[in-house]
């Protein structure tokens, strides 16, 4: 059975068909947040449109957006800047209309965790907590087997929960949050306050081994992210913590000191994310099998 994947960020769109665990086509568009709310549909309507013209009938559309998603109703209840006047933005009612096809919504996070349990790391398991590293902090839970969304499907913001008293100020309008300092743009942060200018993390990371203040940044870090899954296993208990985004690209530099730091709890349930950027559109198309709410 053919299924849609969509997977929508602040910088790109991407989108694919799926059979079983195949990606037959994948897409990917630019966003265009800058050019505001109605560019964004537009580059929606035009990804959706070329992958069911590449489909037979009418198959079910998974999505996975950033943002607080209301997965009963496929509602963006809260969304950022980087996604401008999508709060309030009726996806799935949206989208089923369009294209008369079955359209499920759900927050990315819970694409990426649905994916890994689907294809990846957490594949079997009931207990799970899936972190994704990007420009923020996402986060998404399974409990006994079911997505932790909470009444206002706002629970699992780990990213919004304080690390640090009077710390950076967060875009939440709060000091100290998770994801100022457990995140790609974190990281850079650490850089720029040890008086490192770099573009990237993968330049970072590069500078390590010759580089202390590279070092320095690299280890507050992992500091800073090991008190958090310390936190997030005392609260959960999980089978796996899954890491996920793209800095596990780099694992190979940092994994093994993370591991090492996390001395507090079994170190062993940290697992790094198996489908890379391919988790988002494989989750969103299966969501259907994980979202089991009433509408």
């Amino acid at each position: 059975m053919k299924r849609i994947g969509i997977d929508i960020g602040g910088t790109s769109i991407k989108g694919a068909i799926i059979e079983d665990d195949n990606i037959l086509i994948k897409l990917r568009t630019p966003t265009e947040s800058d050019k505001g709310f109605e560019q964004i549909k537009k580059n929606l309507l035009s990804t959706v449109d070329k992958l069911l013209d590449l489909c037979d009938g009418k198959p079910p559309i998974g999505i996975g957006s950033a943002g607080d998603i209301d997965a009963r109703n496929g509602r963006v209840i809260y969304a950022t800047d980087s996604l401008p006047n999508f709060s309030g933005f009726e996806i799935a009612n949206f989208f089923a209309l369009h294209t008369q096809c079955p359209v499920t919504v759900v927050n990315d996070a819970y694409a990426a965790l649905f994916g890994e349990l689907k294809f990846g790391s957490a594949a079997g398991l009931g207990d799970v907590v899936m972190l994704t590293l990007g420009t923020g902090l996402g986060c998404a839970v399974l409990c006994n087997g079911q997505p932790l969304y909470g009444k206002d499907f706002r629970a699992s913001r780990f990213g919004h929960t304080r690390l640090h008293d009077n710390g950076r100020l967060c875009s939440c309008g709060r000091n100290g949050c998770a994801e100022q300092y457990v995140s790609a743009t974190a990281i850079l942060k650490n850089a720029a306050d040890n008086g490192l200018n770099t573009d990237s993390c993968n330049q970072l990371f590069s500078m390590i081994d010759n580089n202390p203040k590279a070092r320095l940044s690299v280890n507050t870090f992992i500091n800073d992210f090991s008190l958090l899954l310390t936190n997030i296993a005392a609260v959960f208990s999980p089978q796996a913590i899954v890491i996920g985004g793209g800095i596990v690209e780099l694992k190979s530099l940092w994994w093994h000191d993370l591991i090492a730091a996390c001395t507090q709890f079994d170190a062993s349930i940290l697992k790094p994310a198996a489908l890379g950027n391919n988790a988002g559109v494989l989750g969103a198309a299966h969501a259907f099998e994980f979202n089991n709410l009433r509408r």
